[in-house]
């Protein structure tokens, strides 16, 4: 897989914004609610092995897929140039 093969999650929403008209709110909130529950589990992962990324924006996040015409993308977080390791594992 290469990472971030499909953009960053800033470059999706703005995409997204331009053409809203062509989707219709139910796949909009599909799609809000996969990206959420993904950031949550990689956010919650990352905690969970005592790593603190201290910079999580839109343009932190890569969207991937394996296959480009599947539409199911998987959300990588990236730049942990501010990141510490907390003192104590599972924060």
């Amino acid at each position: 897989m290469k990472y971030g093969n499909c953009g960053t999650l800033l470059s999706c929403v703005s995409l997204l914004e331009r053409f809203r008209h062509s989707f219709s709110l139910m796949e909009l909130e599909f799609l809000a609610f996969s990206f959420s529950a993904q950031m949550l589990r990689v956010v919650s992962f990352l905690h969970f092995l005592g790593i603190l990324h201290c910079d999580l924006k839109d343009d932190n996040w890569v969207l991937n897929s394996e296959d480009l015409g599947n539409p199911s993308l998987s959300m990588c977080v990236i730049d942990f140039g501010l990141g510490k390791i907390a003192d104590t594992p599972g924060i």
